[in-house]
């Protein structure tokens, strides 16, 4: 039967080939538009000043939706951030109660103004949810991905076999391997070269313009 996510005339995709991976052999009727970003309201007093420019620094979001599955997770973080504290700073955004005293050396915050601070960082951890892996991208920051449900396995898949990331085990990450992952993003030149080669992309597809655009030549 019909799938109504699928039409024949127009399917509006917000990624590109670059991160999707061009070997899929996609329809001339897929408009690969990129990431489509909305404004956001600002998180609330961010300390900016807090922010360490000696270190390279690293933002670790699990999304709103996902924070109360991620008490183990957390714990590997904590564990990483403790490792590499000499050389990387952690933005992590978590309820506060999750995570307990927060180490001087890590930035704890329950939100944070995302987009605001993607350009002062170094790479990102988070859950491979669609849009943070997009706003990170679109920074050209190379990525650590933890996928936990949905379509996140697809979208870290992704990630990683493009090469602007890697993936670890959400359920299972100690911090050992979640420091040597961060360590591979942020000492080895290729995924963020990857990264960047999509940013380039993502720019070059038009974002929510090329989309209104297409959509305005069904009419």
């Amino acid at each position: 039967g019909w799938d109504p996510r699928f039409s024949e005339r127009l399917v509006l995709v917000f990624s590109t080939p670059e991160l999707v991976g061009p070997e899929q052999g996609f329809p001339p009727h897929y408009a690969f538009v990129g990431p489509a970003f909305g404004a956001r309201p600002p998180a609330p007093g961010f300390p900016w000043q807090r922010l360490d420019p000696a270190r390279r620094r690293v933002l670790v979001s699990l999304g709103t939706l996902n924070q109360a599955a991620g008490a183990r997770f957390y714990g590997a973080v904590l564990g990483a951030a403790e490792r590499l504290a000499g050389e990387v700073q952690f933005v992590l955004a978590a309820p506060a109660a999750l995570i307990g005293h927060a180490p001087d050396h890590l930035l704890l915050q329950e939100s944070v103004p995302q987009p605001a601070l993607l350009p002062h960082l170094d790479a990102v951890v988070c859950h491979a949810g669609h849009n943070t892996v997009c706003e990170a991208l679109a920074h050209g920051l190379p990525l650590v991905v933890a996928p936990i449900r949905d379509d996140q396995p697809i979208v870290a898949r992704q990630v990683a076999l493009a090469g602007a990331g890697v993936r670890v085990r959400f359920g299972r990450t100690r911090a050992e391997e979640l420091r040597d992952a961060l360590t591979a993003v942020l000492d080895d030149p290729g995924p963020r070269r990857a990264a960047r080669r999509i940013q380039a992309s993502f720019a070059a597809a038009g974002g929510a313009a090329a989309a209104a655009d297409r959509l305005e030549k069904l009419l």
